[in-house]
């Protein structure tokens, strides 16, 4: 039941609303929103895990690091667009890491092997998304075979598929185990400052004064959270 908690909620459902969210948000609400996850980590920690994670150190790190991100996501868009729907479909992909989350402790306390964790949970990952097969097949079986046909898809699927999905989640569940479920999950206010810097390299994308401050908040606020 844990395994195909963690199937549902890390993989299944977390996967599937952050997708849905960009489709009716630009991706800088999503990333701020979905930032949000350690404090959400914190609090069922707390209640669940019966932890002590609600201190004022951590609120401290919270707030700085969220304003850090916040700078970061909007350094570099000129309009704020709010979008209610894409917006909540962002949050409730944070609660289904939150809980992800949480059930990784539970895992790691039973003596369960990154590896042995990850397989089990995949494969009820692949059982809650078989319904959406289907779906996958709107341009016909001759399309669908062409685009699996390529080069570079197959490429994009492989990274996506052992890089991406299996070695991050675990090395992510490995992580957990040493420091900590909410120590490790403070690690994602990281992302978009990882991403401001790689576009930055990657794509020629610009990075403002806002960006660069909005990344030293945010060390910062982790630092502290620490």
């Amino acid at each position: 039941l844990h395994f195909a908690a963690m199937g549902l909620s890390g993989v299944a459902a977390y996967q599937f609303l952050e997708n849905c969210a960009i489709g009716y948000t630009n991706a800088s609400n999503v990333s701020i929103l979905v930032s949000v996850c350690p404090m959400g980590t914190a609090i069922l920690s707390a209640l669940v895990l019966k932890e002590k994670s609600l201190t004022r150190r951590f609120f401290l790190g919270f707030v700085l690091s969220m304003s850090g991100v916040t700078l970061v996501c909007l350094g570099g868009i000129k309009e704020f667009h709010f979008s209610p729907f894409g917006d909540c479909l962002a949050l409730c992909a944070m609660c289904c890491w939150s809980v992800y989350s949480v059930l990784i402790t539970k895992v790691n306390v039973r003596g369960f092997g990154p590896i042995l964790a990850i397989r089990r949970t995949f494969f009820w990952a692949l059982v809650f998304m078989l319904p959406f097969l289907p779906l996958h097949f709107d341009f016909g079986l001759a399309a669908n075979a062409a685009r699996f046909a390529s080069g570079w898809n197959c490429f994009h699927l492989g990274f996506l598929g052992f890089l991406a999905s299996a070695l991050a989640f675990v090395l992510w569940n490995k992580t957990c185990g040493i420091l900590g479920t909410v120590r490790a999950t403070c690690g994602l206010y990281f992302i978009p400052v990882v991403t401001a810097v790689v576009a930055y390299f990657a794509l020629g994308e610009s990075m403002t004064a806002m960006t660069g401050f909005g990344a030293v908040l945010t060390i910062l606020g982790v630092l502290i959270c620490r």
